[in-house]
């Protein structure tokens, strides 16, 4: 049996609506290729930055993300 037909037969097996529902969404998002994006000027440069920080090392684990995220929030909010 190839994977094709193992996830026809997983799927046949599922009963639950919400999940089968959720299956069709991530289908349809991963067939939906009418639609391509092209980066600007800006945004390829915010790539290309972000890139040229992982390799050299500049990056943070999701634990110092969600710190920094949090801590950022923080301040926002304290300005209003």
């Amino acid at each position: 049996m190839n994977t094709k037909e193992k996830i026809i037969e997983c799927v046949n097996a599922i009963d639950n609506p919400e999940i089968l529902e959720e299956i069709l969404n991530l289908i349809s998002v991963e067939t939906d290729v009418s639609t391509i994006y092209y980066f600007d000027k800006d945004e390829k440069n915010s790539v290309l930055k972000g890139i040229n920080d992982i390799k050299s090392g500049r990056i943070f684990d999701q634990n110092e993300a969600d710190k920094i995220t949090k801590k950022w929030l923080e301040e926002d909010l304290n300005g209003l």
